[in-house]
């Protein structure tokens, strides 16, 4: 919605109870225009449902509290502290931190590339991940098993998801014991993906292990 006189635009607040009551647990949730990064507020509080509603002003990505909400609910603007996407990572580089190499960051969407050295592309994407910055690894990289292999800085907090091939029979420690699996997957020229999500919002400067 709009909020007259003010910047609010593309934001849609469901929040409805009487003081003293909990929030339905399909109705605290707060909408927002895919590929867009949200502010902080957003992040912090509230996570991504892996679903996209559709309104006048085109598709939307559904935020929901972490945790029931009670009475009245004071949310901040859809600008407030937003980083432009294109800002929100950066610095990703791979290998020893004494010789290590820049990766390529890009949007995730379908035709993008799955890896920076390899002609390997995605054929579809979860919504809630389309238009997101992806960090490009190389598949050379595939049987690197450092426990620091890859770094990147968040401006601000973010839920970082992580792609593995569904064929993986297991998952390294770093991994399983930050993160947890999705039902969300990806199909790629290479096979189908699965879906990892950080257990929490993580900011600033952020190191994943090889496989």
């Amino acid at each position: 919605g709009k909020e007259e006189g003010g910047s609010v635009e593309g934001v849609e607040v469901r929040i409805t109870a009487a003081e003293g009551q909990m929030f339905p647990t399909d109705a605290q949730s707060v909408t927002i225009v895919p590929g867009t990064a949200p502010p902080a507020w957003i992040s912090v509080g509230f996570e991504l449902r892996g679903e996209t509603v559709l309104s006048d002003a085109g598709p939307m990505q559904v935020y929901q509290s972490r945790t029931p909400l009670v009475g009245s609910a004071r949310l901040g603007s859809v600008t407030a502290s937003a980083a432009p996407l294109k800002d929100s990572l950066s610095d990703a580089e791979a290998g020893p931190s004494d010789n290590a190499r820049s990766l390529p960051v890009g949007k995730l969407s379908p035709g993008g590339r799955l890896y920076s050295d390899s002609p390997a592309e995605f054929i579809a994407v979860p919504a809630v991940l389309t238009g997101q910055p992806y960090i490009r690894a190389a598949e050379t990289d595939a049987d690197n098993s450092a426990a620091a292999f890859m770094r990147f800085t968040l401006q601000g907090p973010s839920d970082v998801y992580i792609l593995t091939p569904c064929s993986a029979e297991s998952a390294p420690g770093w991994l399983s014991s930050g993160f947890e699996k999705t039902d969300l997957h990806a199909a790629t020229s290479a096979g189908s993906v699965a879906v990892w999500r950080s257990k929490g919002a993580l900011l600033g400067g952020v190191t994943l292990g090889g496989n």
